[in-house]
Order: structure tokens, then C-alpha cells, then sequence
């Protein structure tokens, strides 16, 4: 890349877009080393153990169990979600609005888990199929939606010649259209209209209800509608995903591969979350940049609580859904290492909810205490991304986890 990122604006959405990139590809770049280096390695490696069958299809049926579960509550929180919007469009009031917030943030917790089953190719982030991009697409550009400060007139809500018309179909052509920042539907876009533009060191964004009643601000019927249509699509999508795994259509796909490529499956969206996604992109980039714009939720200030949420949808994977006990047998040392390492990583975030300071103020803070504290988060993940990548290795799963 011949662009230097640090040259590149704190507010620019290019700088959000390159550090995701640049961690991305030094990622991959050392992953294809390690992986090269193994190969090397392989003729004098011992030979890989043999997942037992029986084991690998009771795990199977205690992982699908809870994926089904926990699709059934985001589901329904996002259901409650569009309930609450519909009360809060139909009677825009301060009560209504944070009724709408109270909402979403439950809704936004209990998908948080359920990354723990993406990066595999399941029905939520399907090549061809899954519907991941209409749900959870970031970073946002703000201004491709609503006005912004300095630029009133801006977004679909404002420009009726260009974006005539507001519903589902419209918004789900308009996501990501003529830029990967171009975020038109999903939990952000919703995010941003209930909370607005965050312009505070502070806080989470200050929209008034009042941008949403007609004589108030321009255009609040055209921020109804588009709220409305918002959620509906988020339900849609997510009773897409929800169906797969309920009607059994993915679950019966998934228990006849071999064992060895359904373990691989499941352990590949553990590492990817935990190494790739939590510690880097959402972690990493945002204190590297020292810019509180590459916050995930950066509108309503409330990522500490979905990197928790992430972190008990692996914990789950592990211990309710008992994936370590398809490995205890042969490698008990290693089960009893990734037992302490995950559940260190859950308190470490859990203490980080019960911070007075939120995400984004730690991540422009110039106290090394905050620093350290989220560095250490970082360094646990990443331990427990790799202590799952090396006992993967011992029965030849290759997992996309950096040495």
C-alpha cells in the first residue's frame, strides 16, 4: 500500500476503512507465513490425532441446541426492538425514545452472542446467501443516512429528488451501494437514528425525539419511515437466519460433514471472533488510531458491552455447548489452559462494563492506565486465539489464528 494511514485525517472514513485493511492484510500476511513455516515443519511432526466420531455428533447436537436458542432470543429481542420503534414513531416523546434505545441495546446484546457462529460460511454470512451485511455492516458513514454537523441537507432522509422513495426493498439496494461505508440498514443505521451523530468526548450522541415530529426538523416523516423500514428489514433478516437453524436445514448440513471439517467450522468462528475481530478490528484499530470514530458503536457508546456479549457467545461454545470435551480426552492440558484463558478474558470484559469511563473515552485517553487495561484485554484474546489454534494443530484443523 503505497497510502501511509497515519497521514490520513482522525475523522476520515478512508482512515477507518484503511486501518481495517491494513490490519486485515498483516493478518493475512502472517497467517500465510506461519502456515508455510508449518509446512516445512511437517514432515517431522508427529502424527495428528483423530477426533472421535461420537464425541464430534454429541457436541454437534449440544452446539446446535444452543445456536437455535440464542437465533430464537435475538430474534425476539429484535422483534421487541420494532415494537418499541413503532411506539416511538407513532408518539415521539423523551419517554419513547429511550423505551426505543432500552430496546435496541438488548437486541444489539443478545446478537453480540451469536457472532460466535459466523466466519464459517453458516446461513448468517453465506457467500451467496447470509444476510450479515444488512444486519451488522461497519463503519458507518452517518451523512450517506441523515444530516450531520456542517451538513444539513445531507443523506436518504434529506434528498427526496435522489431517494424518492423510503422502504425495506429501497434502503436494502441502497446498503453499501458506491461505497463500503455507505451503511443504509442494519443495527448501526438504526443506532444512529435513535442516538444521532456523536459529537461528544463524554457521552453517546444527543438526537431529540423532536427530529422525528413533523414542524420540528425537516423531513420527520421521511426519519419514520425510514426508521420503521429499518427495523422491519433487521427482523426479516434475522428470521432468515433464525429459520436455517430451526427448520434444520443448516444443522443437517453441518452434522454430516466429517467430524474434522465440522470441528474446524465451529473453532474457526471462535479464533476469527476472538482474534481477527474483537482484538483487532474492534479493539486494536481504535487505539492504534487513538480516534473514537472506529468505535464499533459509536453512537450510542455501547461497545464495551458487545465485546462482553462476544466473549460469553465463545464461553458458551466452550463450556455449555461442552466443545472442550471433544478434546479432553487426549488433551486435557490444553483444555484446562483455554478454560482459564476464556474465562480470564470474560472478566477482564465484564470488569470493563462497570467502568465510569466508556469505550471511546479510554481510547483517546492519554492515562497509560487505560492503555494498559485495554492492551491487556487485547493480549488475552489473542492468547486465547492461539491456544486454540495450537491444539487444533495436534489434529490437523487449520485454523486462521497468527503465531
Amino acid at each position: 500500500m503505497s497510502t501511509d494511514l497515519r497521514q490520513l485525517g482522525p475523522g476520515s472514513r478512508n482512515a477507518k476503512v484503511g486501518w481495517k485493511l491494513f490490519y486485515v492484510l498483516s493478518f493475512c500476511v502472517s497467517t500465510l507465513m506461519s502456515v508455510s513455516a508449518g509446512a516445512a515443519e511437517s514432515k517431522s511432526a508427529a502424527k495428528p490425532k483423530t477426533l472421535d466420531a461420537a464425541e464430534v455428533a454429541a457436541f454437534l447436537d449440544r452446539y446446535t441446541d444452543l445456536v437455535k436458542k440464542n437465533y430464537a432470543d435475538t430474534l425476539a429481542a429484535a422483534k421487541n426492538l420494532r415494537d418499541k420503534i413503532e411506539g416511538f414513531v407513532k408518539a415521539p416523546s423523551a419517554e419513547t425514545q429511550v423505551a426505543a434505545k432500552e430496546a435496541w441495546k438488548a437486541a444489539r446484546l443478545s446478537y453480540s452472542k451469536t457472532e460466535a457462529y459466523r466466519f464459517y460460511g453458516g446461513p448468517i454470512d453465506h457467500a451467496d446467501t447470509g444476510p450479515e451485511g444488512f444486519i451488522n455492516a461497519w463503519p458507518m458513514d452517518e451523512s450517506y443516512v441523515d444530516s450531520v454537523k456542517d451538513l444539513p441537507k445531507s443523506g436518504i432522509i434529506n434528498d427526496k429528488q435522489k431517494f424518492p422513495k423510503i422502504d425495506k426493498e429501497s434502503l436494502r439496494s441502497m446498503n453499501e451501494k458506491d461505497g463500503e461505508t455507505n451503511i443504509a440498514t442494519g443495527y448501526h443505521a438504526i443506532e444512529f437514528l435513535l442516538w444521532g451523530q456523536d459529537l461528544s468526548a463524554t457521552g453517546p450522541g444527543e438526537r431529540s425525539y423532536e427530529d422525528f415530529v413533523d414542524g420540528k426538523k425537516d423531513n420527520a416523516d421521511r426519519r419514520r419511515q425510514y426508521l420503521q423500514a429499518v427495523t422491519s428489514l433487521l427482523v426479516e433478516d434475522l428470521e432468515k437466519v433464525n429459520s436455517a437453524w430451526q427448520d434444520g436445514s443448516f444443522p443437517k448440513e453441518l452434522k454430516a460433514m466429517p467430524p474434522h471439517d465440522a470441528i474446524q467450522k465451529v473453532m474457526t468462528g471462535l479464533t476469527t471472533l476472538s482474534f481477527d475481530e474483537m482484538a483487532g478490528e474492534r479493539m486494536m484499530v481504535a487505539l492504534e488510531k487513538k480516534d473514537q470514530e472506529n468505535e464499533q458503536d459509536c453512537f450510542s457508546d455501547f461497545s464495551l458491552n458487545d465485546l462482553h456479549a462476544n466473549q460469553l457467545g465463545i464461553l458458551e461454545v466452550w463450556q455449555a455447548a461442552d466443545l472442550k470435551k471433544v478434546f479432553l480426552k487426549s488433551e486435557s492440558k490444553s483444555v484446562a489452559k483455554i478454560s482459564q484463558e476464556l474465562s480470564a478474558s470474560e472478566k477482564r470484559l465484564k470488569s470493563f462494563t462497570n467502568f465510569t469511563k466508556t469505550f471511546d473515552q479510554m481510547v483517546i485517553s492519554k492515562d497509560k492506565k487505560d492503555r494498559q487495561t485495554m492492551e491487556a484485554v487485547i493480549k488475552g484474546l489473542h492468547s486465547q486465539a492461539r491456544s486454540l489454534g495450537q491444539m487444533a494443530k495436534v489434529y490437523s484443523l487449520e485454523l486462521n489464528v497468527q503465531e
